[in-house]
């Protein structure tokens, strides 16, 4: 929301001829940093997620992404054209997908299995949630298979337009591919649309449609409490709305202000200390999911009636109902524990 703000104002940090990797770094420090802004745009962007889930998801949420979660897929392709036309991208290609097996250890396997919970929002009672909503002719099984496709898909998209965009614009890209988190977008993309003829509409509209896909995330999240609410207190839609706007201003709040006023605030000692927003993330990604994908691989795969969930989720033939119910059953949630533990030993 920052960002589109400084692309329809015209911030001198971001757009024009003196923007370099330094001042689009130092844009990105001085808005996390601040005392106010963070609050300020969290608490619009909370609001916004309210409303649509006080809308419902058919009236809300389905309506919205029909138009522009595509417009954001064709404008990431278009990125990723345009980047990979730029000199040394090719050095960025070969970075991002040729292997270098010396670096690869059973940790970052993990890390990448970890990921993939985020990435997919599974354990998260999301899939859940919407898959209320689907029809009963829908197929689970096909839906299931678009949605790791697409996802899979997006994610190499997004990674094309980022790591060759740092060899083609950054002085130092060894340095640049090294950071991870939020700065590889906010700080790398914007040199690239600084570079494009009309980067500026093409800047705003990319953080638009990116502010979209934010909020049809924090959606379902919102969704899926309200709907437990709704179900077990008998609460209205709005009522339920309420109670969690409520507890997410709390919470965020703490998040928002982590690297400003409350940049004070760590959890833990030494190498493992974290922020508050590392802390609740680490805790949802690395403890929480994994420890419900366990309980939600148990109950489905031993405590629940194996021939009626094959049956849901369309699985006809013999052998692909043994395959589903031992993958459910053992190799999952041995999978899931590894994650779990190196997620905790990882910090010790």
């Amino acid at each position: 929301m920052r960002y589109i703000f400084a692309y329809i104002t015209g911030d001198g940090m971001l757009i024009g001829d003196g923007v370099t990797e330094t001042t689009s770094s130092q844009f990105f420090s001085v808005f996390t940093s601040s005392p106010w802004q963070p609050i300020v745009f969290f608490l619009i962007f909370i609001a916004a997620t309210i409303a649509v889930v006080v809308g419902g998801v058919r009236k809300g949420i389905e309506r919205m992404s029909k138009i522009l979660m595509p417009l954001l897929a064709i404008i990431a392709v278009f990125l990723m054209i345009y980047v990979l036309c730029q000199d040394g991208a090719g050095a960025g290609v070969a970075d991002l997908f040729i292997p270098d097996f010396s670096e690869f250890t059973f940790g970052t396997l993990l890390a990448a299995l970890g990921q993939l919970f985020y990435s997919m929002s599974l354990a998260m009672g999301i899939m859940i949630t919407y898959g209320s909503y689907m029809k009963k002719s829908a197929k689970i099984s096909g839906a299931a298979r678009q949605i790791s496709v697409c996802d899979t898909l997006f994610a190499i998209v997004a990674a094309t337009i980022i790591i060759p965009s740092i060899y083609a614009y950054s002085p130092d890209p060894v340095a640049a591919t090294a950071t991870s988190g939020p700065s590889l977008m906010f700080v790398q993309l914007p040199l690239v649309f600084n570079a494009l003829p009309g980067g500026r509409v093409i800047g705003a509209l990319f953080f638009i449609l990116v502010l979209f896909a934010a909020i049809t995330s924090s959606v379902s999240l919102v969704e899926t409490i309200v709907a437990v609410l709704r179900e077990n207190l008998h609460l209205k839609r709005w009522v339920a709305c309420l109670i969690v706007f409520g507890v997410s201003v709390l919470l965020g709040s703490l998040s928002s202000l982590g690297f400003g006023p409350l940049s004070f605030i760590h959890i833990g000692e030494g190498k493992s200390a974290k922020s508050i927003l590392d802390m609740f993330d680490w805790l949802s990604n690395s403890v929480l999911m994994p420890i419900v994908a366990i309980g939600t691989c148990l109950i489905a795969g031993f405590f629940t009636d194996s021939k009626a969930i094959t049956d849901e989720i369309d699985i006809k033939s013999k052998g692909m109902r043994t395959y589903f119910l031992i993958m459910i059953r053992f190799i999952a949630p041995v999978c899931m524990a590894a994650i779990l533990f190196s997620g905790i030993f990882m910090q010790l």
